[in-house]
């Protein structure tokens, strides 16, 4: 129960600036739409520990997930855009120390 309500939604890490205060860089992302999905692929960076996605829903973004910086990229499927009204998306960057990067964003 506690899984379904307290963490609904994911979140990232907080920044640790005390002992780096850096962002990482701001990574470099690739979309390409298939039947309704859309799949972002972004190049490896051993600075990112993490990605963050962002999905801009109506007049807000929201972080929809929090990824391995590892993963070489995810999809968005035609359900979760079509369910959320989502007009486009964004990406970043964070570092073992929680540092997030400028965010890469492209619209539909």
């Amino acid at each position: 129960r506690l899984r379904a309500s307290a963490y609904e939604l994911p979140a990232l890490p907080p920044a640790w600036p005390w002992l780096d205060a850096e962002p990482p860089k701001t990574p470099q992302i690739r979309v390409a739409h298939a039947d309704g999905d859309v799949e972002v692929r972004w190049n490896a960076d051993p600075e990112a520990r993490l990605r963050a996605l962002y999905l801009a829903c109506g007049d807000r973004w929201l972080l929809i997930e929090v990824v391995s910086g590892r993963k070489p990229g995810i999809l968005v499927t035609a359900e979760q855009i079509k369910k959320l009204a989502v007009r486009g998306l964004a990406v970043s960057s964070v570092d073992e120390c929680g540092n997030e990067s400028e965010r890469v964003v492209k619209m539909f």
